[in-house]
């Protein structure tokens, strides 16, 4: 089993220079289906938002090249802390 994006979307707002330090939120919005929404903002120390992620992603069985159901179950029985995926 393993990750997979399938679509990813990154909206630029703000310039960030090398070495700024920042901060990136993630939330994981599971439906019923077999893929799954990830959101994630980075924001710079002043609170400004510099750029948004969002994308979608599912869980492919490396062996059969094919997306399985419940990724959110699938993720969390790998996770050192499954309450990080959730939303």
């Amino acid at each position: 089993m393993g990750p997979v994006q399938l679509e990813v979307t990154v909206k630029y707002r703000r310039e960030l220079r090398g070495g700024e330090k920042v901060r990136v939120t993630c939330r994981f919005d599971y439906g019923t289906g077999k893929t799954f929404t990830l959101a994630q903002q980075v924001i710079k120390e002043d609170g400004t938002v510099a750029a948004e992620i969002t994308g979608v992603a599912g869980v492919l069985d490396l062996t059969e090249r094919r997306l399985v159901p419940d990724p959110q179950g699938r993720l969390a029985a790998l996770a050192g802390n499954p309450d990080l995926l959730t939303g």
